[in-house]
């Protein structure tokens, strides 16, 4: 398989002309030509895609994009018996390397085969834990840093809950539960296994630059925003994943930029203003070692919709921890868009 190192739902897919080109995948197209993403495979396959772009996006140098010699290490927590998303990631990333960590001796006896089968065995590492080990297990692992961790844990907090849940759908869901009882059950349910993955986080910190997980209940998202807060984490993201949705915009132009503080205030012109006159303007903030501390980065996007509608100001906070100077760095800017 060749490496995709982009997103393949950047640009739209002709899936009739595939289906021209390979019988086997006709099979699974519905009658209108468009494929059933509704399958769990599609969502797993997205998670990999948005990690894509979450580390793309966020590198040291600021750089937006694939970086093909960017090393990557990232921890599977319960993998499974597939060991599906470590074999997608290397599929996607060939500079990707993985952990991939389960409790069930069966799962992990499988997923070693299915990575002797895709001949990764050089890039993707099983490992048996125990239900008392920490879900991030770096230190028993000798390893100082990683640059990501994903989850999709079992959503279940008992088999009756489970059962249940089962009884109560009339049709099968989006994202069709069809794992061993150990990957859909643990105690307390998903949250509560998500609650461990923050707790360690705490410890660890920038050890990992990115904690993910996947939820399968919207109900779940507020009880671990909650939690995420109540341990004093301000940097955090909720992401729907939409498989296979058409590209409506393109991208026009882009910008980084950084500031020292809220440069953009009255009173910031008026000092500027004032400074400008005395002579003083050029020798602002000039250091020895000719760093900058910045209190603030940040990149603005234009997007500008098919035929000229529907265009959008994305911005991104790249740098700095004051959520007050990045509200009021946005509000400046909406009010400058507005007044155009």
């Amino acid at each position: 398989m060749h490496p995709a190192p982009s997103n393949i739902y950047t640009h739209d897919v002709d899936f009739a002309a595939l289906a021209l080109e390979d019988p086997d995948f006709n099979k699974h197209l519905k009658s209108n030509a468009q494929l059933d993403f509704s399958n769990p495979q599609a969502v797993q396959f997205n998670y990999i895609l948005w990690l894509q772009d979450l580390l793309d996006t966020t590198s040291d140098d600021f750089r937006d994009g694939y970086d093909p010699g960017r090393e990557v290490v990232g921890l599977d927590i319960g993998t499974g018996s597939s060991c599906i998303y470590p074999l997608f990631g290397c599929a996607q990333r060939p500079k990707w390397k993985f952990i991939a960590t389960d409790i069930d001796d069966k799962n992990i006896s499988y997923a070693r085969q299915n990575i002797l089968r895709n001949d990764l065995t050089s890039r993707i590492r099983p490992l048996h834990t125990k239900p008392e080990d920490p879900l991030i297990p770096l230190d028993m692992l000798g390893i100082e840093s990683m640059d990501f961790t994903l989850t999709n844990p079992p959503f279940y907090p008992s088999p009756a809950s489970l059962l249940a849940s089962a009884a109560a759908k009339s049709r099968p869901p989006h994202s069709a539960c069809t794992g061993a009882p150990i990957e859909m059950v643990t105690p307390g349910g998903e949250t509560a296994f998500v609650s461990r993955i923050i707790a360690e986080s705490v410890v660890l910190k920038e050890r990992v630059r990115w904690y993910t997980t996947m939820l399968g209940k919207m109900s779940s998202v507020g009880v671990v925003v909650e939690e995420l807060k109540a341990k004093g984490v301000a940097n955090w993201a909720v992401k729907e994943f939409v498989q296979g949705g058409k590209t409506r915009r393109s991208q026009m132009s882009a910008g980084v930029g950084f500031a020292k503080g809220n440069v953009w205030s009255r009173a910031a012109r008026r000092q500027q203003r004032k400074e400008e006159m005395e002579g003083n303007g050029d020798n602002e903030d000039s250091g020895d070692d000719g760093e900058e501390e910045w209190a603030l980065g940040f990149k603005v996007q234009l997007l500008i919709g098919k035929e000229g509608k529907g265009t959008e100001v994305i911005v991104r906070w790249l740098l700095g921890r004051d959520s007050v100077l990045w509200e009021s760095f946005c509000g400046m800017l909406k009010r400058q868009i507005v007044g155009w």
